[in-house]
This record gives C-alpha cells, sequence and structure tokens, in this order.
C-alpha cells in the first residue's frame, strides 16, 4: 500500500479547482486543486493537490501532494506530504513526507539556519541551506548541497553530499562524497562509496526520490580540496584528493592525492603514482 494515497473511503465536503486569498484561510474536510495562500493558512481533514503559502501555515490529519511554505509551517497528527520545500521554520509531530527540501526563500544555498523541531520521517532529505540535524529525524536519503552538521552518527541508505559536513560517523548502503577540508567525519562505512572531485556515476541520482536537479548539485559552489577521515569500511571504494588512517576493503581504486596510512584490501586494488600507502595488506599478507 502507497502510503502517501489518502485512504481510499474518505469523503469531503467541498470539492474546489482552486483557490487564491489575501487574507488569513481556513480549509476543513475539502478536496482542492491548488491553493495560493498570501497570509495565513490553517488545513485540516483535507487533500490539497498544490499550496505556495507566505504566511504562516498549520496542517492537521490532511494529504499535500506537493507544498511551498515561505513562513513557519507546522505539521500536527497524521499528516502526509508527497514534496514539501521549506524556506522557514519547521515544527512536526510525527509526519510522513517523500521529499523534504529545507531551502532558504529563494530557493537557493545560503548561511541562513532553518530550524527543524519535533519528529519527521521522509524518504529523501533534500538540504539546500546550512542545517543542523537537532531533532529526531528517520531519513531514508540524504542529499546534501550546502553544510549539513549532526552530533550524532547517521545511518541511511544513500548519502551524498556535494558540500561540507560536520558528522562523527555515517553508514549507508551507497555514498558519495565530494571532498573538502573543512569537512569533519571520523568514520564511514558503505557497501559502495566514492569520495571523488566529481560525481561520474550520473545513473546514481536516478535511484533516489529527488526533486533535485542533477545539474545544480554537481555545479560547484566550493572548491574542492583535501579531506581527512580516521577509518573507511567498504565493500567497493574510489578514492581522490582524501588522507585516511585505515581503510577496510574489498576492492579499492586509489586515484590521484591520496595519503593513507594503513590499508586492508582482500580483493583487487588500484593506486595512483601521485597517492601515497604506509602499510599495504593484500589477503591478510603485508605487501
Amino acid at each position: 500500500m502507497n502510503r502517501y494515497k489518502t485512504k481510499a473511503n474518505k469523503l469531503f465536503d467541498r470539492f474546489r479547482k482552486k483557490v487564491n486569498s489575501s487574507s488569513p484561510l481556513k480549509i476543513e474536510s475539502a478536496y482542492i486543486e491548488k491553493i495560493k495562500a498570501a497570509s495565513g493558512l490553517y488545513v485540516f481533514n483535507s487533500e490539497i493537490e498544490e499550496i505556495k503559502v507566505s504566511g504562516e501555515c498549520v496542517i492537521e490529519q490532511s494529504y499535500i501532494h506537493h507544498i511551498i511554505a515561505n513562513q513557519k509551517i507546522r505539521l500536527l497528527d497524521e499528516v502526509n506530504i508527497g514534496t514539501l520545500i521549506a524556506m522557514s521554520e519547521v515544527e512536526a509531530e510525527g509526519c510522513l513526507i517523500k521529499v523534504f527540501r529545507n531551502c532558504n526563500s529563494r530557493g537557493n544555498s545560503e548561511s541562513k539556519t532553518n530550524k527543524v523541531k519535533g519528529e519527521i520521517v521522509a524518504i529523501t532529505y533534500e538540504n539546500y541551506t546550512s542545517s543542523v540535524l537537532d531533532y529526531d529525524f528517520h531519513y531514508t536519503n540524504i542529499l546534501n548541497k550546502y553544510f549539513l552538521e549532526c552530533e550524532k552518527a547517521i545511518e541511511c541508505h544513500y548519502f551524498i553530499s556535494f558540500a561540507p559536513f560536520y558528522i562523527p560517523k555515517i553508514k549507508a548502503d551507497v555514498m558519495f562524497i565530494r571532498p573538502y577540508f573543512n569537512t569533519f567525519v571520523e568514520v564511514l562505512e558503505a557497501n559502495t562509496l566514492w569520495i571523488e572531485n566529481k560525481l561520474h556515476n550520473k545513473d546514481l541520482m536516478d535511484e533516489i526520490p529527488s526533486i533535485c536537479d542533477f545539474r545544480e548539485l554537481v555545479n560547484k559552489q566550493f572548491e574542492t580540496s583535501k579531506m581527512r577521515v580516521e577509518k573507511i569500511k567498504a565493500k567497493d571504494l574510489v578514492i581522490e584528493n582524501c588522507d585516511a588512517m585505515l581503510i577496510q576493503v574489498e576492492n579499492i581504486v586509489v586515484k590521484e592525492n591520496c595519503q593513507i596510512e594503513r590499508l586492508e584490501v582482500s580483493g583487487t586494488y588500484e593506486i595512483h603514482k601521485s597517492s601515497h600507502v604506509v602499510q599495504l595488506y593484500v589477503g591478510g599478507v603485508q605487501v
């Protein structure tokens, strides 16, 4: 069952195609294709295809296909959302979102931090502004386009980062990281991991529910620089422009500008002439 579909037996009192309002708006038990609210908005027990709201917004027991919120938004009690683009504060109580984008008021990356409170469950979190994950979150996939910070370890399916982040440990099935000197991470664990200046596998983005434009992600906002990590554990690893104390892998390609203190390989390995491995172990035997 698709968790993002409204219950089949749900009945609405009102059906409208479009609603435009310059004053505070209250919607209850209605199905509406499009709402444009210049002031405050309250939605209860309704299904809305599209919402653009400039004032503060409160949604309760409703399903919203797509919403752009310019001011604070509160999601209360059984709220399901297809895509949420939040440009200010978000306060949630156990809502379910397919794609949650945290960005600034112009939709671009800025240093402003949008405060998120409560609990959010989302298939994909898109970070487009300086963000701190200091709330209760459950994200299957994380796409990072700006600065991302979390004081605890993160575990997810896909972790894709084109910008610096501050996270002590990340465990993911698939991971791509563009290296930066101001990225702080101690431990990385993945089945497949790329640490490279450029994302070469464009098909990777097709596997993630997202509203991102691939071209805007791969455009460099910051100049890449050498990053450092204490430990990497992976099945397949491609590494570039990165220093590491310990790497444990099955298969590895060490590209340009890497310094690795200890490398333990159980399968195949390639090491670029510009990179240096101090201790190399293949199948448990030092080479």
